[in-house]
């Protein structure tokens, strides 16, 4: 028996996705302004295929990531980076998943010394101190 959607879950399960889509678009226009994002996608047509065309992406990612790839965007974008001084969708998700590979990378575990590893720093220890 698989877990099948019913109509209400789906069309909710719908609506959240466009929350997503939409609160990620009011993020960078809170970057870039409403003057940058109206010039990048003047008719509301423009603003549905803009999201239609990136809704995929986006939702890979989850709102924390996406808030952590605007707030770097916001960064660069004050420190005058160039590419990131208008509006760029690709570029800013690129930043997701810079975030994730950095936040997923494995700690490195201190080295573990053996006994013999021990033994021998032992007999260096006191070779140096038979020449000092």
């Amino acid at each position: 028996m698989g877990t099948e959607l019913t109509p209400v879950d789906a069309d909710k399960q719908r609506q959240d996705a466009d929350r997503q889509v939409e609160l990620f678009f009011q993020l960078m226009a809170g970057v870039y302004g409403r003057e940058k994002m109206h010039r990048e996608w003047p008719t509301e047509e423009d603003v549905q295929i803009r999201n239609a065309l990136w809704r995929d992406d986006i939702l890979k990612y989850s709102p924390i990531d996406l808030r952590g790839a605007i707030d770097n965007a916001r960064k660069q974008q004050q420190n005058g980076v160039e590419s990131f001084l208008w509006p760029n969708v690709g570029l800013i998700l690129s930043g997701c998943q810079r975030h994730i590979n950095a936040s997923h990378k494995p700690i490195q575990k201190p080295e573990k010394h053996n006994r013999d590893d021990e033994l021998a720093r032992r007999k260096l220890d006191e070779l140096h101190a038979m020449f000092k």
